[in-house]
Order: structure tokens, then sequence, then C-alpha cells
């Protein structure tokens, strides 16, 4: 059978080994996927954005091509 226990390290250097795993297995996933999310939903708003100034029936809005 096999365990994920830090058995191996000294006392004094689990807590070295604990941020470490907390670091590279929930903050740096969950700060890059945060920081996905919002160019996502920036862009998202933007496009949005353009559509409705694209799609608008105001003719100030309407490019004049004379």
């Amino acid at each position: 059978m096999m365990l994920c226990a830090d058995h191996g390290l000294q006392d004094n250097m689990r807590i070295y080994y604990a941020v470490y795993q907390i670091l590279i297995m929930f903050c740096i996933p969950t700060i890059l996927m945060m920081f996905c999310y919002t160019v996502v939903i920036y862009v998202l708003w933007i496009s949005g954005r353009t559509l409705v100034k694209m799609t608008s029936t105001n003719p100030a809005n309407v490019l004049n091509h004379s």
C-alpha cells in the first residue's frame, strides 16, 4: 500500500514541504485560472459592447459612406 505522506522528511522540513505542496497544487493553478477567466470575460464583454454598437438603429452610430 502506498501512502501520500512526508515520512522521509525531517520534522523541521515538513512545513516547507507543506507550503510547497499548497503553492504548486492549489495557489498557482487558482491564480492561473482566475487570470484566464478574467481575460475571457473581458473579451466577451468588449465583443458584446461592439456588437451592440454595430447593430444599433441609432443613425448617429451608422457610418456615412458619402
